[in-house]
Parts: C-alpha cells; sequence; structure tokens
C-alpha cells in the first residue's frame, strides 16, 4: 500500500495545490509540502489493530487527507475537493469514494 498512498497523496497535493488558488475571500489557500507529511503523519500514528487491511487504510487515508485539506476550505470549494478525491480513490485504488466516505471516526483512535 506504501507506493499507492505516496502517489495518491501527491496527486491530492497536486490537485488542491492547483485547483484552490488564494484570492481575496480564501487567502488562507496556501498549501506546502508540510500538508503531504501530516497526512503521513496521522496515518503513522493511527492505532494499529485499527488498520487490519487495505480497505481500512484506505478509509484512515481519505479521513487524514480530509482533515488537513477539506477542512480548510470554504463550503463552496468543497464539493470540488470531493470530485478531486474521487477521482484519486479511482485511480489509485480502485475503490470509490461513496464506499470510504462512510467510515467510522472512533476506529483509530485509543
Amino acid at each position: 500500500m506504501k507506493p499507492k498512498l505516496v502517489e495518491a497523496t501527491i496527486n491530492l497535493y497536486e490537485n488542491v495545490s492547483n485547483t484552490f488558488k488564494p484570492k481575496p475571500s480564501s487567502l488562507h489557500y496556501v498549501y506546502n509540502l508540510r500538508d503531504v507529511t501530516k497526512v503521513f503523519i496521522g496515518i503513522g500514528i493511527s492505532d494499529k489493530e485499527s488498520l487490519y487491511n487495505a480497505d481500512q487504510i484506505i478509509k484512515i487515508w481519505l479521513h487524514e487527507s480530509e482533515r488537513i485539506f477539506y477542512d480548510r476550505l470554504l463550503n463552496e470549494d468543497q464539493n470540488e475537493f470531493n470530485k478531486i478525491v474521487s477521482e484519486i480513490l479511482k485511480k489509485s485504488f480502485s475503490t470509490n469514494y461513496n464506499d470510504v466516505s462512510n467510515y467510522n471516526w472512533l476506529i483509530y483512535g485509543k
């Protein structure tokens, strides 16, 4: 899963930073490689018993990606982010956004 996670995260970072540019209403739309690092740190500190198969790893990747990128977006940009993530999930993991977006937050914490 490591190569797929790296590819998907870099692809997400590039898409988000190219799609969502700073403008007067969203001056905080500034992205850098620290955001990519935060996704991997979030995955790394997850409860390892919760990550027992590829589906669970994809769900935690989605959760961390949303935490780092989606939560920063204005409401009008969040749907575009979901489209970007949906395409990345299809391309990198051969899965559907709706299949992994209904994760249970409680399974990832201690």
